[in-house]
């Protein structure tokens, strides 16, 4: 068993995240916690710069059609709400923004649902963060459920700009909140899921963690994060550039003799024109020419130079 103050140091390309195993919940020195479900263990992530250069050459997000789900209860303080705009605004500037990428769609929340616009409504950057910095908050009320009820009737649709299944196109909500829902998440939450909408769950300050769980996605250790104040929410944005971005293979080396082709999370080879892809799925050979040497079919590998025949008495 770990004592109260052991910890476990792991290395990954982007980050390092130290785990503390304490018996009350801490805040450490960036503030920024992911906590687990039983809000014992805490999950402390801090960014540093290694490897941070190779992501921003190699890094392309996938396109998503993502809706961000926000709470503008009347906990939610004015100026806490301007931290959580700052965050979108930091997020949009982590994703490719247009028509044939990433489409953005807010859904503002309290007491009420307000659409503050659709996917189909903004597709530069610009035009975007300018939409961000005149959303208002909404102030009573925590009526989280009918906000996700909303996106998925209202915004989630192909007539708001939704893009449609046959696209493959992965349809992502963001949902921030601070506080307990005042209705019910848990159906409205499957049943979003079960229309393959990835939902994310962020909790602010005094969110209850039982209903964050019961909206997120699985696995929920990657769909459930947790900061202790607004203050540290924009912490999260390099999580989520490394959750929604997809590193692209090519670019990080390959085997392909002419051309290697991005198929988002893999890749594959092609030939030029004139070269066929041999069986290894990678080298290319030059197509026969049956006119050639008395009529018989020779391939020449660009790997090998030797001479492939239908006529094993040839010889080339």
């Amino acid at each position: 068993m770990l004592s109260a103050r052991e910890s476990t140091l792991i290395s990954l390309p982007m980050f390092t995240t130290r785990f503390h195993w304490t018996p009350r919940p801490r805040r450490d020195s960036t503030g920024c916690r992911m906590r687990s479900g039983r809000g014992l263990a805490g999950r402390y992530v801090k960014f540093r710069n290694q490897g941070q250069r190779a992501v921003h050459s190699h890094c392309k997000s996938r396109p998503l059609d993502l809706v961000f789900i926000i709470d503008s209860s009347r906990s939610v303080r004015p100026a806490e709400f301007e931290k959580v705009k700052i965050f979108l605004s930091d997020m949009v500037d982590t994703l490719e923004i247009g028509q044939e990428a990433t489409r953005v769609a807010v859904v503002n929340y309290a007491s009420t649902v307000q659409i503050e616009f659709m996917l189909k409504m903004y597709f530069s950057k610009v035009d975007l963060k300018q939409a961000l910095t005149r959303i208002e908050p909404l102030s009573t009320g925590t009526m989280t459920g009918l906000a996700i009820k909303t996106a998925m009737e209202k915004v989630f649709a192909e007539e708001s700009g939704a893009r449609p299944r046959s696209t493959n196109i992965s349809k992502v909500a963001i949902i921030v909140t601070d506080g307990r829902p005042q209705d019910k998440v848990e159906e409205v939450s499957a049943s979003a899921r079960g229309s393959n909408v990835e939902i994310y769950a962020i909790g602010v300050d005094r969110a209850d963690m039982q209903s964050l769980r019961l909206m997120a996605s699985q696995p929920l250790d990657d769909h459930v994060f947790y900061v202790e104040t607004y203050g540290v929410i924009e912490k999260l944005t390099s999580k989520f550039r490394e959750t929604l971005c997809g590193l692209d293979p090519c670019s990080l080396g390959h085997d392909c003799d002419h051309i290697c082709v991005n198929n988002r999370s893999s890749y594959y080879c092609k030939c030029q024109e004139g070269y066929s892809l041999n069986e290894d799925g990678k080298t290319c050979s030059r197509k026969c020419s049956c006119h050639e040497l008395g009529g018989f079919c020779v391939n020449i590998s660009l790997e090998t130079n030797a001479a492939i025949t239908d006529n094993p008495s040839l010889k080339v």
